[in-house]
């Protein structure tokens, strides 16, 4: 008995021990390099614009040119967080346009992604409503790029 005993402990050690370093492990496949059993068949790189943030400001004209002035509007934040699996999906399809006819089981290894943010110049334009003569500014602006880059293999 005691030894049924320790032994389910031994195991049950054994198993949450396993676990864990299963779970502390979360490297995924496509950021591996590539295995012994796969060939390299081409690299994929990309870059995907997420989206910009700046501050809006609205000119307001008085009939007194001196009372003429440009009013901030408010802060706008159109810039979009992408994931990582995201960013392999967007590979993966990219490299599926390019190599896909040829080899289609193919799969993304050393999968690498950075993302940036790129200060623009000051924009200035008038409204895009038929008629209207709204004049608006857009400062501070900041654009969001991902860019990513992968090898593209196949199972042999």
């Amino acid at each position: 008995m005691n030894a049924l005993k320790k032994n389910l402990f031994i195991t049950s050690l054994c198993v949450l021990g396993i676990t864990t370093i299963i779970a502390q492990n979360n490297t995924q496949s496509f950021e591996m390099p590539p295995s012994s059993n796969e060939k390299v068949i081409g690299t994929i790189s990309g870059e995907l614009v997420a989206g910009e943030a700046y501050d809006l400001y609205y000119y307001q004209e008085s009939f007194i040119k001196e009372f003429s002035k440009w009013k901030y509007v408010e802060w706008k934040d159109r810039r979009s967080t992408f994931s990582i699996y995201e960013l392999h999906e967007k590979c993966l399809s990219a490299a599926k346009s390019k190599y896909g006819d040829l080899y289609p089981n193919l799969y993304l290894r050393s999968f690498k992604y950075e993302m940036s943010e790129q200060d623009l110049p000051d924009n200035e334009y008038y409204s895009n409503v038929i008629g209207s003569t709204d004049y608006y500014k857009n400062t501070n602006r900041i654009r969001r790029v991902y860019k990513y880059s992968a090898m593209v293999v196949v199972a042999f």
